[in-house]
């Protein structure tokens, strides 16, 4: 039987009963804190800590900030990190409109200026990546460095994919095993591409 000198040491998990934002991000190693921006014209929610030069970290439909917790105190070593829900997720604002990946860059470009920062690198998850990418386009100036990660390589189609389908439609997935029954079973990726610019599954 151990003793307790003998042990083994235990990681601090999150009060199970304060799951709110603040709280996971207090529960973090590198000193996140929570935060809300008002930047072009929506309501952003956003994670930051650590120092270093600024990294912004873009997540997946339908994930949060938390997605990247299990990396984030070892990148706050380096790193002014910045965890953002886009528009539409998380604890940002939901508005009607603006989910196009360029508005989406818009408002990570806005929350820089409204941190004080002029230039940042930033990686992105699937629907972040794609997020990421229209933001070195558009913003190469306020671009570092940028990583893609579980995602197409950039294509035009890129620019009718939307973030939310449309009401009354559901809109396909992009592996084979979620295309809807109006694609083709051949072609792929060519009948991912015409699913993610919005058939609806019958």
């Amino acid at each position: 039987m151990p003793t307790a000198a003998s042990a083994p040491a235990t990681t601090t998990a999150p009060d199970a009963t304060a799951l709110d934002d603040a709280s996971l991000a207090a529960s973090l190693d590198g000193g996140f804190t929570s935060h809300h921006a008002e930047v072009n014209g929506t309501r952003l929610h956003y994670v930051q800590g650590g120092s270093g030069e600024p990294l912004v970290l873009l997540g997946g439909w339908p994930q949060t900030w938390w997605q990247w917790h299990k990396v984030m105190p070892a990148l706050a070593r380096r790193h002014r990190v910045i965890a953002v829900d886009l528009r539409g997720m998380g604890g940002s604002a939901k508005p009607e409109s603006g989910y196009d990946k360029k508005t989406m860059a818009a408002d990570v470009r806005a929350l820089l200026t409204h941190l004080g920062l002029e230039r940042a690198h930033v990686a992105g998850h699937d629907i972040g990546a794609m997020v990421a990418y229209a933001f070195a386009a558009n913003h190469p100036e306020a671009t570092g460095r940028v990583a893609l990660l579980d995602v197409s390589h950039p294509e035009e189609a890129w620019a009718q994919m939307p973030l939310l389908p449309r009401p009354g439609s559901a809109t396909c997935g992009g592996s084979p095993s979620t295309r809807c029954r109006d694609c083709p079973s051949s072609s792929w990726p060519a009948a991912t591409t015409s699913c993610w610019t919005g058939c609806s599954r019958p």
